[in-house]
């Protein structure tokens, strides 16, 4: 009549809960995922997922209610730790209490400590006592929105802008940190005078140099954990350095690192059963700098308390240590470690703040996404600190935002974690013997730079709350009277008339997603469930949905519980996800094996077309091979329990073949755990070998079964070159009458070849700075050299003879770039080269050139890979897909069979790209619901409009370069000058080394007569002034830095090509002495002076009882000399130098 309109929603715009689109985008930020996961978990289960436009405005939201609730969260924190420090009297002079603070940053990338060039860094201050996050800020050096407007030359829109940092990614945690302290009096009326850190950073000399507190110097503790692991990597170090010393004191040193990490713990240990003072510290010095002494043998100077009896009874090593030079170096190491005994006393470490570390990471999807384009990372950063100090995150949000406290399901999982937590923390407090389930580090011979080589010839994804939770009500009503008639057809007319009059609704029942009304006759009590989904219906059930749904984000029960809660639906129970999951499994499992066998048809169909046939009629593939695994070893730690390789059509791109090895099973180690057999189960366990090796098994499994599954035989094989897979392949034999051949990746010949390039340039010994300078200008155009060369061969039908050429080019390509032209073609080098400075000679002459031209021949030899433009990109696709299938390597799923299922999944994902679709139709034999069809549909047209951006010509520059160690994060971070405790402490120690009787003099003497060769002689004359340095000592100016002469005196390696000259004649020049003056010179060692025992000297040789000898062999005027002869200076053409002070014999 009126035509008035209005619309009803499934939610009441009145309600004080969370909405359904807010708490959806809530629960898939809380566990990592952002629009993307959002978008397909909820696709998966058939729900019209949210627009980019409402999900990002949901997203705003939140991030505003999450900083305002971390704010809040902090100050509760500061006020509480402020408490403590009042009760324990820890307050300064104007009553303002004095806080220990534990600091430490993190940031949105991984740097593998080569890349610092993160997008947002975040950094905390967390308190020692409530270990709760104090004051966290966040840096971040891009804003998307600003961007975008600058690249088209317009003004941003109004918006939240995200760029707030101008520096490098590496002085972003010295800045919030810096920060923190200058505002912790304005914001909690507290000062922190101490601070734990793990001194891989710049920070304790920023917070100094800017001076917080005006009469207060902030006092450093190092983390404890950060010191003994510093302390062994440091001793490792030298146990794999062989110029160190003998192979057997090497050895010897490698198994007692961990008895030298012991030995200190339990000295500290004794030291903090009672009050710590100055006094302990002391104690504890000498028992650290004795740890050596004591451990390998010489118990002169150990306390009783500390030594047992038996030890006293060890082989002393100190003798051969000390003459090898071994033992300076470990003292070097252990002194460092003496230096910081407060902190070792005081017991401190940084576990809290990389807990709160741990927790952003997970926020964040374990740094595989990009979240630093907005606003996103700040909000994560925020709801990491609810999360660490609150415990019960959806709680405080809800509260903050709406009033009113979360559904019950939220509650109930937040206590259900509580009490799991406070369980595990029981378990870990008991006193138990941890070992590795399978150690194996270091680099083997079946992965890494020592593997074999032949002979040459998120996280997790959620629905919506209340309107999500009302459109399932709608589908269970709808649902209910479709069961309603299926039930009133299979039965009589009379029957249905009768029992309608007498069901009724006695309870409701649920299992899992699925729900479900029980109908009982009041007559002769017949029961019925009528559940919301129908049995008979060829669709996904939703249970199974939305297990198959978490799982293709990355997650695992854990994480579908947490989204289900934020959305306050029940979730599913552990027993029903683990039913579902062996069900997916299965048949992720069967369409894997589909998908293989079509790609392996196609890629067959596509060699028979290229006339690729043996002799036998049997088709020869050209295959890509590589594996992966379930943990991340960082180039050190080969002990993951599963691993996964994979063969790769080199047409097709698609797997061909993939298989998982597995060396662990759940099931089987309880039931052994307990003496009893495991019950009846799919066992995941199929490898008892190690981690590293499964790779090249996997790949011989389906070199050997190839004719046997798809009628081919793989002819050819790229691969990275980093395992022992080739070897294994020709080991095996696959083929009878065919020799399996091998091409190299070209990303991988020309990163390895620069890397190596690159190592030459950081090696102090391998020549003067200036030519190694040189050569790290023109890495990459040694580089671009070989690629061109090979872009001009590459043009035409490649064969042997380009083969040889490119071998001839490459080799000719340092000549070429460094200036000596003679043989290069002009067809490669351009005239205006052809006037380069020739560095050759100098090149040359330092011994430079022999080592680069290695690494140019390991090039070379290679020419025909690079011919033949192989890389294993494809590949490395396929593993990333297995990344994101896991979680990006962060979760644990090794335990039963989820790693097989989720990389037959990244299969499906790889060959077919509509994953869901293939799912369902081989479980159900129908065609997934409409949004799933439209999500395939869209990711489809997206792939498509990238690969069209991505053919276009383009510049790729990073954003901000900054790449390597530097001054504000890593090893050559700047520290702030030591205090004068530590000064004073650390020059009585070298001055009390420097003390020697007589008879420590002429031993010291005797066991350096081989002077350079000597380890003992370098360390002695590093503590000691000769002649060589007494000149600038005494000529340097008051106000002249004696910087440079101590670096030159204590970290110099480097020689001249005129010194080695003189090094490598000396022996030449006393020779000639004693055969034209008839003397006799005896080898002498150190001399140290008896008063001044600073001052050291080293002849060459002695004369009898009361002459010295000093040669000097000139390297351009080697043909002339000079000698004392008489009252005249003479000037001869002899090959040597004689000085006598006094005339010959005088």
């Amino acid at each position: 009549m009126c035509h008035f309109q209005e619309t009803l929603w499934a939610e009441d715009p009145e309600c004080k809960k969370m909405p359904v689109n807010t708490a959806a985008v809530s629960g898939i930020m809380k566990i990592g995922g952002g629009f993307a996961n959002l978008e397909e978990f909820l696709s998966t289960l058939d729900i019209p997922p949210l627009s980019s436009n409402t999900y990002q405005k949901e997203h705003d939201n939140i991030a505003t209610a999450w900083e305002k609730v971390a704010e809040n969260e902090m100050y509760c924190a500061a006020m509480e730790e402020k408490h403590l420090a009042v009760q324990a009297g820890e307050v300064g002079g104007d009553g303002i209490p004095m806080l220990t603070v534990v600091v430490d940053g993190c940031w949105a990338k991984r740097s593998y400590r080569t890349n610092y060039s993160s997008l947002s860094g975040a950094a905390a201050i967390v308190g020692f006592r409530t270990k709760k996050v104090l004051y966290m800020a966040v840096r971040n050096r891009y804003c998307m929105v600003c961007s975008r407007a600058a690249a088209v030359n317009k003004l941003p829109g109004k918006h939240c802008c995200s760029k707030n940092w101008h520096g490098s990614s590496s002085s972003m945690e010295a800045n919030i940190i810096q920060e923190g302290f200058q505002n912790s009096v304005a914001m909690y009326g507290v000062k922190y005078a101490k601070v734990i850190g793990d001194g891989d950073s710049n920070v304790y000399k920023t917070i100094l140099d800017s001076r917080p507190y005006d009469e207060l110097q902030v006092e450093k503790l190092e983390c404890q954990n950060h010191l003994f692991r510093n302390f062994c990597l440091k001793l490792k170090d030298i146990v794999r350095d062989s110029k160190a010393g003998p192979i057997t004191l090497r050895k010897c040193l490698g198994k007692n690192i961990l008895r030298l990490r012991k030995s200190v713990i339990s000295a500290t240990a004794q030291l903090t059963k009672n009050e710590v003072n100055f006094d302990c510290c002391s104690i504890l010095q000498k028992h650290i700098l004795n740890a050596p002494y004591h451990v390998f043998g010489d118990h002169q100077n150990c306390v009783d308390s500390v030594c047992s009896i038996q030890r006293k009874n060890d082989t002393n090593w100190i003798p051969d240590l000390l003459q090898s030079g071994l033992l300076y170096r470990i003292m070097n190491v252990v002194n460092n470690l003496a230096d910081n005994s407060k902190s070792l006393l005081f017991s401190a470490n940084n576990n809290c703040v990389e807990q709160f570390h741990s927790i952003v990471a997970k926020f964040i999807g374990g740094k595989r996404v990009n979240f630093c384009l907005r606003r996103s990372y700040l909000a994560r950063c925020s709801g990491a600190v609810i999360s660490h100090n609150s415990g019960s995150f959806m709680s405080r949000v809800h509260k903050s935002m709406y009033n009113t406290s979360p559904g019950n399901f939220v509650k109930s999982t937040e206590r259900r974690r509580e009490n799991d937590l406070i369980r595990r923390k029981r378990k870990m407090s008991r006193p138990r013997c941890r070992k590795s389930l399978f150690l194996e580090k270091g680099r083997n011979k079946n992965y890494g730079v020592r593997a074999e080589k032949p002979d040459l010839s998120e996280d997790i994804f959620s629905q919506k709350k209340e309107r999500l939770l009302s459109t399932l009500q709608l589908s269970i009503e709808e649902r209910k009277s479709i069961e309603r008639k299926t039930v009133e057809q299979r039965k009589s007319p009379l029957w249905r008339e009768e029992r309608r009059k007498r069901l009724t609704a006695s309870d409701f029942v649920r299992k899992g997603l699925n729900s479900g009304i029980k109908m009982k006759c009041e007559m002769c009590h017949f029961q019925e469930t009528l559940w919301a989904e129908d049995p008979e219906c060829k669709k996904m059930p939703v249970n199974t949905a939305a297990v198959s749904g978490i799982m293709k984000i990355g997650g695992g029960f854990a994480n579908l519980e947490e989204f289900l809660s934020t959305l306050d639906i029940p979730p599913l129970s552990s027993n029903t996800y683990q039913k579902e999951h062996d069900n997916i499994a299965t048949a992720w499992e069967k369409v894997a094996e589909n998908e293989m066998y079509c790609a392996a048809m196609e890629e067959k169909h596509l060699a028979v077309q290229a006339g690729e046939v043996g002799g036998d009629g049997i088709p020869m593939l050209t295959v890509v091979v590589d594996g992966c695994w379930a943990k991340r070893s960082y180039r050190t730690n080969y002990s993951s329990l599963s691993g996964a390789a994979a063969i790769v059509g080199f047409r097709t791109k698609k797997v061909l073949y993939m298989a998982v090895r597995n060396r662990y099973c759940m099931v089987c180690s309880r039931a052994a755990a307990v003496n009893k057999l495991p019950g009846k189960h799919c066992c995941s366990k199929n490898w008892h070998g190690s981690s590293s090796s499964m790779e090249a098994n996997i790949i011989q499994e389906g070199f050997q079964n190839s004719v046997a599954m798809y009628g081919v035989k793989y002819a050819k094989v790229i691969g990275d070159g980093d395992s022992n897979v080739y070897k294994t392949i020709l080991d095996s034999r696959p083929y009878d009458e065919l020799q399996v051949e091998k091409l190299e990746c070209q990303n991988h010949l020309f990163r390895n070849f620069c890397l190596k390039l690159k190592d030459i340039v950081r090696d102090s010994k391998a020549g003067p700075i200036t030519l190694r300078k040189c050569l790290g200008k023109n890495i990459l155009r040694l580089r671009k050299s070989v690629i061109s060369a090979t872009a001009q061969l590459t043009k035409n039908e490649v064969n042997f003879d380009c083969c040889s050429i490119l071998q001839k080019h490459i080799l000719n390509a340092p000549y070429h770039v460094f200036g000596d032209h003679q043989n290069c073609v002009d067809s490669v080098c351009s005239i205006q080269r052809k006037n380069d400075t020739n560095w050759i000679p100098d090149l040359l002459q330092s011994g430079l050139l022999y080592r680069i031209m290695n690494v140019v021949n390991n090039l070379a030899d290679n020419s025909k890979s690079l011919l033949f433009s192989a890389n294993n990109n494809c590949v490395e696709q396929f593993h990333s897909i297995v990344a994101k299938f896991i979680g990006g390597k962060r979760v644990n799923f090794c335990l039963r069979r989820s790693y097989l299922a989720r990389c037959s999944g990244a299969v499906i994902s790889h060959n077919s790209g509509s994953f869901m679709s293939r799912v369902h139709k081989s479980m159900y034999n129908t065609s997934p619901g409409n949004f799933v069809k439209s999500t395939e549909r869209r990711r489809e047209n997206d792939l498509i409009r990238r690969k069209r951006k991505m053919s276009r010509p383009r510049c790729r520059k990073s954003l901000f370069l900054e790449k390597g160690r530097n001054k504000n994060y890593g090893v050559r971070a700047e520290k702030p000058d030591l205090s004068e405790d530590i000064f004073s402490q650390k020059k009585e120690r070298l001055l009390s080394t420097l003390q020697l009787s007589i008879e420590e003099r002429k031993s010291i003497e005797r066991k350096t007569v081989e002077q350079r060769k000597s380890p003992l002689w370098r360390e002695e004359r590093r503590k000691r002034l000769t002649a060589s340095d007494f000149g600038a000592i005494c000529k340097k100016l008051p106000h002249t830095s004696c910087e440079g002469i101590i670096n030159k005196k204590l970290y110099s390696h480097f020689r001249s090509s005129a010194m080695e000259y003189g090094i490598n004649h000396e022996g030449e020049a006393v020779k000639a002495l004693e055969n034209s003056m008839g003397l006799i010179v005896r080898p002498c060692g150190l001399f140290i002076h008896p008063k001044l025992k600073y001052l050291a000297a080293t002849p060459d040789g002695l004369v009898d009882d009361d002459g010295i000898v000093e040669s000097s062999t000139r390297y351009l005027g080697e043909r002339y000399v000079i000698s004392y002869r008489g009252q005249m200076i003479i000037l001869e053409a002899v090959p040597h130098l004689i000085i006598f002070p006094r005339g010959p014999r005088g």
